[in-house]
């Protein structure tokens, strides 16, 4: 296994197979939450309002030294590599669902990565990136679009930001993929919640 492969920044393909998934997921009918001041509604089937577990693989890359794989042995973790700098684990996270107490953060976590697939108009209209500002984003920004990947995954399942760290893309941006497919409400409450969070939403070219 060669590192650099599971190191790689996110592609054109990813990117846009992200924006469709997102653009999926606001057909959904799940519900989700808004708030008008001091007012709370909910939005969409309220026939759909089932807890939804999802399971989730996630690769590591820790440094490779004694008291790491140490570490990893006594947390039973599985080791599918071993490189002279790196110990590549794969983590499992079964019934993963985002439970009340941290919907906010998972969805502040999604609005930073949200804001990288639209463009804000000036009259506050929001618009697809074309073809060539793709190109342009994924040239300029890799290394931010990334970080808000990680972050995303992290705050939904709860890794610690030790750990963080290690994450590595190719499994960070799959889990993403899935996220957005497996609870819509959050994409679907994006429009509410950035609206009274404009400082997610940045304009990047």
């Amino acid at each position: 296994m060669d590192i650099k492969d599971l190191m790689k920044d996110i592609t054109y393909e990813e990117f846009v197979e992200m924006k469709k998934k997102m653009d999926e997921a606001e057909e959904d009918t799940t519900p989700y939450a808004i708030t008008d001041g001091d007012e709370i509604s909910v939005v969409g089937d309220p026939n759909k309002t089932e807890i939804k577990k999802n399971d989730y693989v996630i690769l590591f890359a820790y440094p490779q030294k004694p008291q790491w794989k140490e570490r990893l042995k006594s947390e039973g973790v599985s080791i599918k590599a071993e490189t002279p700098n790196y110990i590549v684990v794969e983590k499992k996270y079964k019934d993963v669902w985002v439970p009340p107490r941290v919907y906010t953060a998972v969805q502040t976590a999604f609005a930073e990565l949200y804001q990288f697939f639209n463009v804000i108009m000036e009259d506050g209209s929001i618009r697809d990136l074309t073809d060539t500002e793709i190109v342009e984003a994924l040239r300029m920004l890799p290394q931010e679009m990334m970080e808000s990947m990680y972050h995303v995954v992290a705050t939904v399942l709860r890794i610690p930001q030790s750990d963080e760290e290690f994450m590595l893309q190719t499994s960070t941006t799959g889990a993403v993929l899935k996220m957005i497919q497996d609870f819509p409400e959050i994409i679907n409450g994006m429009d509410f919640f950035t609206d009274e969070s404009s400082e997610t939403q940045l304009t990047l070219l």
